[in-house]
């Protein structure tokens, strides 16, 4: 089990395509990954940071599958929503 919260945003654009295959290194078979970072859709301006990601940006690498996407609204005022998806490497 690998636990991401709040890193990746935090990385430049470049950097944050890079890192994010990586996490996935890190599981065995039958491994899951839990994403949690600040959510933005695309037609949103990508302002940080910490830089809040899009869907599109936390699709998984060939072979890993998002078991579970969820979108959370952690506070309204100021508007703040997050994506927490469960990611898993089949076994």
């Amino acid at each position: 089990f690998v636990f991401e919260a709040n890193t990746l945003q935090a990385l430049p654009a470049g950097l944050r395509a890079a890192a994010f295959p990586c996490a996935f290194q890190l599981l065995k078979a039958g491994g899951a990954l839990l994403l949690v970072a600040r959510a933005r859709d695309a037609s949103e301006p990508a302002e940080g940071p910490p830089w809040p990601l899009t869907r599109e940006e936390l699709v998984p690498p060939a072979g890993y599958l998002a078991e579970s996407v969820s979108e959370i609204q952690v506070s309204t005022h100021p508007p703040d929503r997050r994506w927490r998806i469960l990611y898993r490497r089949p076994a």
